[in-house]
């Protein structure tokens, strides 16, 4: 009975997190960040990308604590991997998804995977737009990303638009440039590292999706 436990909440990102083999490290989201999800879930489980760098960990936060679990994506940014990997990192999402009472993604690639899946799980989740992917792969320099910056600009239309929960990590851009259902019930914050305001914000948030 989902009523007489603690609900566990399954994060999604592209992120990478440095590791020395045993912790898991972050320049942008260190242990500090999770407590906001924790004040309102017994266990976090965190999926993202990782590569090991001991030196590199040694000069930034430490993103590993207690009620904190890593799970760990292959790199899909290459046709080979996404050929090779793709579909196992769907299966492992997948499962993931199904294990957890919530999903919280930010944009990126495995994070509109989750949403996706989530949808087709009817698993209630929410959409975290903290950056606009068509500025930054228009913007990256190559000619690669130019050609990918349309077509992720118009997938992540596609699903805030039919995400019930969005939270915007900006006043206006990204509410305009992203717009979410009439419906939704909608955030907006200008920085995601501003505890206090973001607790608030995001405990009210969860508390609508767990009276609904």
């Amino acid at each position: 009975n989902k009523k007489d436990r603690l609900m566990k909440a399954l994060f999604v990102h592209d992120h990478i997190f440095y590791t020395d083999g045993k912790q898991f490290y972050s320049d942008k989201l260190p242990y500090e960040s999770w407590l906001r999800y924790l004040k309102n879930f017994g266990e976090l489980i965190v999926f993202g990308r990782s590569k090991l760098d001991i030196e590199k960990t040694k000069q930034i936060s430490i993103s590993s604590g207690d009620k904190v679990k890593f799970e760990i994506g292959k790199s899909l940014n290459s046709i080979k991997s996404l050929v090779l990997y793709k579909n196992k990192e769907r299966k492992k999402l997948e499962k993931l998804i199904e294990n957890s009472d919530i999903l919280i993604a930010r944009n990126s690639m495995y994070g509109n995977m989750a949403i996706k899946i989530a949808q087709k799980l009817n698993k209630p989740y929410i959409l975290e737009i903290v950056s606009c992917p068509f500025n930054s792969l228009w913007n990256y320099g190559s000619l690669k990303g130019k050609l990918v910056a349309p077509i992720s600009k118009y997938n992540l239309k596609k699903i805030a638009f039919t995400s019930k929960y969005v939270h915007y990590v900006s006043q206006s851009f990204l509410q305009a440039s992203y717009p979410s259902a009439k419906n939704a019930i909608v955030e907006k914050i200008s920085n995601v590292e501003i505890p206090r305001l973001e607790n608030e914000v995001l405990e009210n948030r969860l508390d609508k999706i767990k009276q609904s």
